[in-house]
Parts: structure tokens; C-alpha cells; sequence
């Protein structure tokens, strides 16, 4: 249950969770970030698309809005994140992102009968173009909870 689970969720400092709606209060996206660690400044992204929504550019803007968010808002020097060896169209959006391929996880899943690997990406906040999509996040940093 999505409720239990953003109740469970309320003030735990080691994440930052958005949705992301359009101009009716649809939900077009969930995503944040997890296992914040404070100390070594990084951070695993999650998202998930509204799959009514797919193929409409959402994953891209929502990745590099919460990129932009760890970066300029939470000042992390590293965001990474997992995704299926399947999953072609995440795997060219991170790229294009910035993000590198660090890391491949062979048969870490089973998934229909078949072995499925996990990829692990990366990008550095020296490696992120800040101006790529002209798109702003205005926030202050001393929100940080060390």
C-alpha cells in the first residue's frame, strides 16, 4: 500500500521522495532518493514512471530534475542508481543524462523463467551539465540534516 509505505517514510532524513504531477494534480512520476549517506555525499535514484505516461520524455526530465536537486539542493557529490540489463530505454536516458555504466551485476535476477542482469550507473557532480534542459530547482542547502 503506497500510503502505509509514505507514512512509513515521514522524516527519515536518508531520503527525499517527489511526485511529480501536471497542471490537474496527475501523477506523472514518482522519484527520490535514497540511502542518502551525508558523510561520503551520495545517493541511489529511484523513479517510476506513470506507465499511462511512458514514451513522453517524463523519465528524462524527472531524472535530471532530481540529479539537479542532489547536486545544487543537497550539495552530494555522487548519484547512482540500478536498472535492468533489459531495459534499453533507461540505460540511453541515464546516458544521455551523463550517467556512467560502473558496474554489471550478471544473472542477479530471475525474472519469467529467465536470468535478467542488473546494471549500476553513476554520475559525479563535476560530470553533470547543469544547463542542459534549462530547467531550475530553487532550494536552499542549509536544509541538509547532517
Amino acid at each position: 500500500n503506497t500510503k502505509r509505505w509514505y507514512s512509513n517514510n515521514i522524516g527519515d532524513n536518508r531520503r527525499k521522495d517527489f511526485v511529480l504531477v501536471n497542471s490537474d494534480g496527475e501523477p506523472l512520476a514518482m522519484c527520490g532518493l535514497t540511502n542518502i549517506d551525508y558523510t561520503v555525499r551520495k545517493s541511489e535514484l529511484y523513479l517510476f514512471v506513470n506507465p499511462e505516461r511512458k514514451k513522453q520524455g517524463l523519465g528524462k526530465i524527472s531524472t535530471y530534475l532530481i540529479c539537479k536537486y542532489a547536486f545544487d539542493v543537497l550539495q552530494l557529490n555522487k548519484v547512482f542508481l540500478y536498472t535492468n540489463g533489459s531495459n534499453i530505454a533507461a540505460q540511453k536516458t541515464y546516458e544521455n543524462i551523463g550517467f556512467k555504466l560502473e558496474g554489471r551485476m550478471r544473472e542477479e535476477r530471475f525474472v519469467h523463467g529467465q536470468y535478467e542482469e542488473r546494471l549500476y550507473y553513476g554520475i559525479l557532480s563535476t560530470e553533470f551539465d547543469y544547463n542542459k534542459y534549462g530547467l531550475s530547482i530553487i532550494g536552499d542547502s542549509s536544509l541538509i540534516n547532517n
